[in-house]
């Protein structure tokens, strides 16, 4: 049986830079141009261990996202929904609503986040002190495993 990760390194070396609480930030809906962009944040405890199976969505099937989803929305210290309309991806361009949607995740959460870590480059125009990383971290992970479940079922807690 295959033990469950802890934190990456750069997870570790975050918290205990910046303190315990780090929100992992993600979208689903950017690339495909089809509808709303919605992002997610995400606050794990970090003294726990990694949840199994929560790495890439992308390579998750349809049922194992919804269980992970469960599982993260029962541990989580936190999580929220953000999202940017059609209407506003025309207007303001897929980068700009993307960090829209980031910021409204992020200002939803019911805890205030120590630090951000968000899943690909460094967003400009996100006015909040984040470290974006191109390998996908378990806490980014979870992010992208809540709204890559159906979007219109997740609800903010």
């Amino acid at each position: 049986m295959r033990r469950r990760k802890r934190w990456t390194t750069i997870e570790r070396d975050l918290r205990a830079a910046r303190g315990p609480l780090l929100a992992g930030v993600d979208e689903v809906g950017r690339g495909p141009i089809a509808g709303p962009v919605v992002a997610c944040a995400v606050i794990m405890p970090p003294h726990t261990r990694a949840i199994a199976g929560v790495d890439d969505s992308k390579r998750l099937t349809h049922d194992q996202r919804v269980r992970l989803s469960v599982i993260i929305r029962e541990r989580a210290v936190a999580y929220a929904i953000g999202a940017a309309s059609v209407h506003e991806i025309d207007r303001i361009n897929i980068y700009q609503a993307s960090a829209l949607a980031m910021q409204r995740a992020l200002r939803r959460l019911r805890v205030t986040p120590d630090h951000v870590v968000i899943d690909g480059r460094v967003m400009r125009t996100l006015p909040i002190p984040h470290t974006a990383v191109v390998h996908v971290t378990p806490g980014a992970s979870a992010s992208r495993a809540l709204p890559s479940s159906p979007k219109s079922r997740v609800t903010s807690s």
